[in-house]
């Protein structure tokens, strides 16, 4: 089985196609089988699309400890994954969570992140810190007590509707590991103190109702080669649910890099 290991975690992993290698990651919910579920890996023909299951999810070991879910973690996961895969460069795309641990990763490592796609909307710099970790430590809290059902339920409950695949990823994952993990990644910064230190190409993708306040595109506004995309009428769900419309501006972007 694709397993390697990052200290005394065992992390899984698969490979699919050939071609420049495009590093997979999702968020909070789910693991690496969401791109190959919502479409994206039969839509990135031509390239070797990594689907990571990232620590605590799917196949990959479940860390109990309060700090282990941290961004410094999720970084040194997906650097010892290249290692292992002997891949020098990749582009990266991640989704939700998994974006902001994208965000982490070029900042930190600009040598291995040949460019960077972003899928969802990043916090709006307007907004008060404390009221982002108020909502973050209140929807641990709801997780813990009645299991991934309370996310699907306050999802719906502001509109959003899931498709099959998609709510079976949510509900399949450990709800300790989704509030351990969305607990660490709130005493990251954030995305905002990184934007200029962003040196490849990127690609911000987020829907518009998750984004009313339009911070993608101010963030792409700060980083020196970043662009934003937002697609009316989605919002943080259905605009990854919709694979046909990212991968409408993914592939393009894509092909204009200079991959090598």
């Amino acid at each position: 089985m694709p397993y390697l290991t990052n200290g005394s975690v065992r992390l899984y992993y698969e490979v699919e196609g050939h071609g420049y290698p495009i590093f997979l990651q999702t968020g909070g919910g789910g693991d690496g089988s969401m791109w190959r579920d919502g479409g994206y890996v039969d839509g990135l023909a031509g390239y070797r699309c990594i689907l990571f299951d990232h620590r605590g999810h799917g196949r990959s070991d479940k860390p109990t400890a309060s700090d282990a879910y941290d961004m410094d973690h999720h970084v040194s996961d997906i650097v010892a994954a290249l290692d292992a895969l002997a891949l020098s460069r990749v582009v990266y795309w991640g989704y939700s969570g998994g974006a902001s641990v994208g965000f982490a990763l070029a900042a930190a490592h600009p040598e291995r992140v040949a460019a960077f796609i972003a899928s969802g909307a990043i916090r709006d710099p307007d907004e008060p810190v404390s009221v982002t970790l108020a909502e973050g430590a209140a929807l641990a809290r709801g997780v813990r007590a009645e299991g991934m059902a309370y996310l699907v339920r306050s999802y719906e409950s502001v509109g959003e509707t899931m498709t099959h695949w998609f709510r079976k990823q949510m509900l399949d994952t450990d709800p300790e590991v989704f509030a351990l993990q969305l607990l660490g990644l709130n005493e990251w910064p954030g995305e905002w103190p990184l934007l200029q230190r962003l040196t490849c190409p990127t690609l911000l993708l987020a829907g518009e109702r998750e984004d009313p306040a339009g911070a993608n595109s101010r963030a792409a506004a700060q980083a020196p080669h970043a662009r934003s995309v937002t697609f009316p009428g989605l919002g943080h769900i259905s605009a990854y649910e919709r694979s046909e419309l990212a991968l409408a501006q993914a592939l393009p972007f894509l092909r204009g890099l200079q991959l090598r």
